[in-house]
């Protein structure tokens, strides 16, 4: 009996992390707004028992590691200015200026052989068997290695865009995102038939 009742819950944990990566894949591909994206990134790890989490991640020419979202914590987390320090467990704090918040596990979350992102985190409370940091911590990175680099295509995109000349600053009257149609290029849609 108890091993059936643990195998169903086992089987009920995979389920909601399966359920987890298929809602925010889905998401990405609708091309949701990345704020709609961090909340469904914070709501499946809060209802995994994740109660403190910040996630840092920078573009390869900058030092400082902003912060994207953050939850759980005392003090809002703006950015991560010593990285390497706090992944080599030399320090379980993010100390910015007068600020200083502890965390229980930070993860380097990597692509391609380049560390994008890294995520501080811990429990809303402690002593209560394993913690939900740890017990799903490969969930944890793989959730998020899907969140940073579709956000990371997003910007690729954007930059691919405005380089070939497809973004034009919006003029009076005509389109405001500054996406201008350009009837002399053939999109995937119209070769394909797309609608």
């Amino acid at each position: 009996m108890a091993s059936d009742l643990r195998t169903k819950k086992r089987l009920d944990r995979l389920r909601q992390q399966a359920d987890a990566l298929l809602e925010l894949t889905q998401a990405i591909n609708r091309n949701v707004p990345d704020s709609a994206l961090f909340a469904l990134f914070q709501r499946c790890l809060e209802s995994m028992g994740v109660g403190k989490l910040a996630l840092f991640s920078r573009r390869k020419e900058e030092t400082v590691w902003g912060c994207l979202i953050e939850w759980g914590y005392p003090t809002s987390l703006p950015k991560l200015a010593n990285a390497s320090e706090v992944l080599s467990g030399k320090a379980h704090a993010i100390v910015d200026g007068d600020t200083e918040v502890e965390f229980d596990l930070a993860i380097p979350v990597e692509h391609d052989g380049d560390v994008i992102a890294y995520v501080v985190m811990g429990d809303r409370e402690e002593g209560r068997g394993m913690s939900p940091s740890i017990r799903y911590v490969r969930f944890i990175t793989t959730l998020t290695n899907v969140l940073v680099v579709a956000l990371r295509n997003r910007e690729l995109t954007a930059e691919r865009i405005r380089t070939a000349g497809l973004v034009h600053p919006p003029q009076r009257g005509t389109c405001s995102t500054g996406l201008c149609h350009r009837p002399d290029l053939r999109l995937c849609s119209d070769r394909y038939g797309f609608q």
